[in-house]
């Protein structure tokens, strides 16, 4: 099919006039279901010479196409037609998508992702026998960082199809694993001892991470059951948030910790807090995995032991140190904040954190969890600017998930609650004392914000 009629009608997608955009998208309909048509819109797409805005255009439309016509046939129009993307074109497809990710624009490289995603969600590994050796070849720290780059997202796309599916269909999983993780730990090593600072490195850490997190949601597979290699994972999410941040992402006293979660570096760590918090939540108690896992998950039940004994106190003191930056000044990401306390929140249920927790307990509400439950400079900008968006956000169920004022409150509560006799009454006198010094101080001199907490 002509390359040019496919590049013309692109870029007259992008005109400013409404009926020359009209016309274009009727052109473009009128290819659809066209010999080759699929495979030259992919050549169109990922040509260099074409301008970007009209690369843009044409792969978000490839991505659509792929999403509608890949395998599954639409229900027939009034003349019976009925299109599916050929074979034929599939298998070029297929064979030249990885090399398409590495070379794609930062800007569309994300839209070549996701076609990557409902490809191989459907014909990997049947029809994709290589794409894993491919991926595995370009996972060497020798290779230009953009390769690297390419096959990380390309793994973590794989790895992102078996998120939620059930533990039978996700057997394929461990193949996967076996086949890059080791060399994955190389990169992710490299990105730990590259220079302070470095975004690329940095983001690179991140799409390794958000791998090792679709790999380990639902459970664990066989692959991280082996001891040495869970132990060398946990080893390095531990170097992931105990890495320090350039002086550019380092909060300071008034500033807006929503913005910091938007910082590749925290997004490494808040990502590496999870999985931390999402293993202690399944594997953490090692009674309640041997009942729930028995013999036949004999491996998760040793990896239950193993982060139980070895891991769970080390974690929490970890968290503890990061929070404690908080009552010094610092300010965190919420975000990462809030993954902290929910790590924490299951340590008080446990005996073996709780140990290390209770000395430190009012120490974490006085100085860290209660300045989150107070009213605060931005909580001020905001009522001032939109009083109507401030009253939303203290009723969004949403927030729930997100916040850390939510976040605080609720490990407060689970401390009075479950470990009563170290909490309650400390907690309740720490209130008492700020209530009264306000009432104490003179009109309009006392702090309303720890009243308010």
């Amino acid at each position: 099919m002509d390359l040019q009629q496919i590049y013309a009608a692109l870029q007259s997608t992008l005109a400013k006039e409404a009926t020359e955009r009209d016309a274009a998208e009727v052109t473009l309909k009128s290819f659809e279901g066209q010999p080759s048509y699929m495979s030259s819109l992919f050549r169109v797409v990922n040509s260099e010479g074409v301008a970007l805005q009209v690369r843009q255009a044409g792969i978000i439309y490839f991505k659509n196409l792929v999403g509608k016509h890949w395998e599954r046939e639409e229900p027939a129009d009034e003349d019976g037609y009925r299109w599916v993307i050929a074979e034929e074109e599939r298998t070029f497809i297929r064979s030249t998508l990885l090399e398409a990710l590495i070379a794609a624009h930062p800007l569309c490289r994300q839209q070549v992702a996701e076609s990557l995603r409902k490809i191989t969600n459907l014909d990997f590994p049947d029809k994709m026998p290589d794409l894993l050796g491919q991926i595995a070849e370009r996972l060497d720290v020798s290779l230009p960082p953009e390769q690297i780059k390419a096959a990380l997202t390309a793994l973590r796309v794989l790895t992102k199809n078996y998120e939620y599916k059930s533990a039978e269909r996700r057997k394929a999983l461990n193949e996967i694993l076996s086949a890059t993780f080791t060399r994955v730990q190389a990169v992710m090593e490299a990105t730990l001892t590259a220079p302070l600072g470095d975004e690329v490195a940095a983001e690179m850490q991140k799409i390794m991470i958000k791998a090792m997190w679709s790999s380990c949601h639902s459970s664990l597979p066989l692959y991280l059951q082996n001891g040495e290699i869970f132990m060398s994972w946990m080893s390095l999410m531990y170097r992931v948030i105990q890495a320090p941040v350039p002086p550019s992402a380092v909060g300071k006293p008034g500033e807006d910790n929503k913005e910091m979660d938007k910082m590749v570096f925290w997004k490494c760590k808040r990502r590496a807090a999870q999985i931390l918090h999402r293993l202690f939540q399944k594997y953490g108690n090692k009674k309640i995995a041997e009942k729930q896992f028995g013999e036949e998950r004999a491996g998760e039940v040793a990896i239950s032991v193993a982060f139980h004994d070895q891991l769970a106190s080390r974690f929490l003191q970890m968290f503890m140190q990061e929070l404690a930056k908080i009552g010094q000044g610092q300010v965190l990401p919420e975000r990462f904040v809030v993954e902290a306390i929910n790590y924490i929140q299951i340590a008080i249920t446990l005996s073996i954190t709780w140990k290390d927790l209770q000395p430190n307990c009012m120490a974490l509400v006085s100085h860290v969890l209660f300045p989150m439950l107070c009213f605060d400079q931005n909580d001020q900008e905001l009522w001032e600017d939109d009083p109507q968006e401030f009253v939303r956000k203290a009723y969004d169920i949403m927030e729930d998930f997100t916040s850390q004022r939510v976040a605080a409150c609720n490990l407060i509560n689970d401390l009075c609650k479950k470990r009563t006799k170290t909490a309650l009454l400390p907690t309740l006198e720490m209130c008492v004392g700020h209530i009264s010094a306000y009432a104490a101080a003179p009109p309009g001199q006392g702090d309303a914000s720890k009243r308010d907490g």
